[in-house]
């Protein structure tokens, strides 16, 4: 998952109105069925949106789970094309698992679950602290993700102090003067 706003874009494109079907009778047949439905095809592409929502909901956590451990991230994987199928893994490095659980914890967030995104942005934070060092760039980026995800929660004057950690840390990196 190279970047979660595909999978969110991609919903934007759904439409009954447009699915193609084997021939124009077929297409017909399968409009004239989905005007018949009280709401139309407005409420069949509602439908269609919200199941994958769904799906995507419940795949992320799978990815989340796979990722996260009791002690925070976890090196194990699925490498398999179903998430479901636990089959085959694979190690990842501390890198890896950490932009893993950003992509998911910013997906799930997006699609209204930011109590499980927050947990994957804190476990980011604190892996990434442990690897890096508190002042490293990956470090204060994994604490901007949590501090942004903290405001959604309505947590500000917690995130206040972690936006004010991530300024000055960048300020000590970059200088006071730099246009980031």
């Amino acid at each position: 998952m190279q970047d979660p706003d595909v999978v969110l874009n991609a919903f934007a494109g759904i439409n009954v109105e447009d699915a193609e079907a084997g021939s124009e009778s077929d297409r017909t047949m399968i409009l004239a069925a989905a005007a018949s439905v009280p709401g139309g095809t407005v409420r069949l592409n509602q439908e269609a949106v919200g199941r994958l929502r769904e799906w995507v909901k419940s795949t992320a956590r799978v990815m989340a789970g796979r990722v996260m451990a009791a002690d925070g991230l976890t090196l194990i994987s699925v490498t398999t094309p179903s998430l479901a199928s636990s089959a085959t893994r694979q190690l990842l490095t501390d890198a890896q698992a950490e932009r893993t659980a950003n992509k998911v914890g910013t997906l799930l967030a997006k699609l209204g679950e930011p109590v499980e995104a927050r947990r994957l942005f804190e476990a980011s934070v604190e892996s990434v602290t442990q690897r890096r060092g508190p002042q490293d760039f990956g470090t204060l980026q994994a604490l901007n993700a949590l501090a942004t995800q903290m405001v959604t929660l309505g947590e500000k004057e917690e995130a206040r102090k972690i936006y004010e950690r991530v300024v000055a840390g960048c300020a000590s990196k970059l200088g006071p003067m730099h246009v980031n």
